[in-house]
This record gives structure tokens, C-alpha cells and sequence, in this order.
């Protein structure tokens, strides 16, 4: 999913973006947070950066309370 959010991202398909991010902060996990964290690493776009960073807060806060 990280990838397909990384390639409309890319690619300015806002529809895609928005659907991806619900799902990642309803179901990513940890291992979605590392992935998005190696995926910035490996990018180095500041572009990329600036819309994958909230996601690492977002991921797992829509679970907490359960």
C-alpha cells in the first residue's frame, strides 16, 4: 500500500492518496511504520517526505482505543 500511495503521490492521483491513507491509518501496523521510514530514506525527495511523515502518526492511532 505504501507503494501505491508513494506512486499516485508521484503521479498527483489525489483519489488513490486519500483511499491509501484511510486504509494505512485503519490497518498498517509497525512494520508500515518502518516501511515508510525506509522508503524516505531511500527516496530523499522532499516532496515524497513532507506527505509520508504524517502518515507515521497516523498508522495504529485509529486502534488505540481498543
Amino acid at each position: 500500500m505504501v507503494d501505491v500511495f508513494v506512486d499516485a503521490l508521484e503521479n498527483y492521483e489525489r483519489d488513490i492518496m486519500d483511499a491509501v491513507i484511510f486504509y494505512m491509518a485503519e490497518y498498517g501496523s509497525n512494520d508500515t511504520k518502518h516501511y515508510i521510514q525506509m522508503i524516505i530514506q531511500e527516496k530523499c525527495d522532499s516532496f515524497v517526505t513532507l506527505h509520508l511523515m504524517p502518515l507515521l502518526n497516523v498508522i495504529g492511532k485509529s486502534r488505540e482505543g481498543e
